[in-house]
């Protein structure tokens, strides 16, 4: 008997002791989602898997400059071959320092930076107690028949240090008449630089972006005589710093 207790309490200690050998985690288990900054015409997101220090899974969507995301039939097919290959990259290498794919530098880029973002929204100790990444983000509102907002909001030291916001309305053929399921933004996609010209829109968008940055916030009042562009860049504003959390 007496030896049995040694015995075992020798195979405790020695698990005990194995225990404490074992590195410390860096990443905790879970499902991870970052994005890229943008640009007028788009970003990317990257979603991750993470299972004992380890990249099970990754996604990659792509996002257009009207904030919709790209589908299978987009024409540029380098950044499909991106959209396909980048994912199993990341995967093998178990990082976001990838290879990038042969004539989608930008969308590769844009997934490198998204995947680091989404690995140190994992990590068990954060490297930073800033509540946002530093960058710009795009978002959308709802989307509408008439349309919807589009907002770029550049974050720098938790503060909202810039705001872009545009409307689309829908697209038209020569002879004016509305082209089913085809949106552009208004003012810059269209033909004339007077294409739309409802002055308290251009008003707002000087006022409003001045509005967010002083109050480091997407509670702001509506501009008058705009409350309907108002309520769809305040949602996609709000959508905007939502994507810029750390945590």
């Amino acid at each position: 008997m007496k030896k049995l207790a040694i015995a075992l309490m020798v195979a405790v200690m020695a698990i005990v002791l194995l225990a404490g050998c074992q590195p410390a985690r860096v990443y905790k288990d879970g499902v991870f989602t970052a994005f890229s900054d943008a640009t007028d015409r788009g970003y990317m997101e990257v979603e991750i898997t993470i299972k004992n220090d380890k990249i099970t899974v990754a996604h990659v969507h792509g996002y257009d400059g009207l904030g919709l995301e790209k589908p299978e039939t987009y024409r540029h097919q380098p950044f499909l071959t991106a959209k396909a290959e980048l994912p199993k990259r990341i995967v093998a290498a178990n990082s976001w320092d990838i290879d990038l794919v042969s004539g989608a530098t930008t969308s590769s880029n844009q997934v490198r930076m998204a995947t680091l973002r989404a690995l140190q929204k994992a990590r068990v100790t954060p490297t930073t107690a800033a509540q946002f990444f530093d960058g710009t983000y795009m978002a959308i509102s709802d989307r509408g028949e008439r349309g919807w907002g589009i907002a770029w909001v550049t974050i720098g030291n938790d503060k909202i240090t810039n705001v872009v916001f545009h409307e689309t309305t829908a697209a038209r053929d020569a002879a004016g008449a509305v082209i089913p399921n085809q949106f552009i933004r208004k003012n810059v996609d269209a033909a004339s630089p007077d294409f739309y010209q409802f002055a308290p829109y251009h008003e707002a968008r000087i006022e409003l972006p001045k509005r967010f940055v002083a109050a480091n916030s997407a509670t702001v009042d509506a501009f008058t005589g705009a409350t309907g562009t108002s309520t769809n860049v305040i949602a996609a504003v709000t959508r905007a710093i939502e994507m810029a959390k750390r945590r």
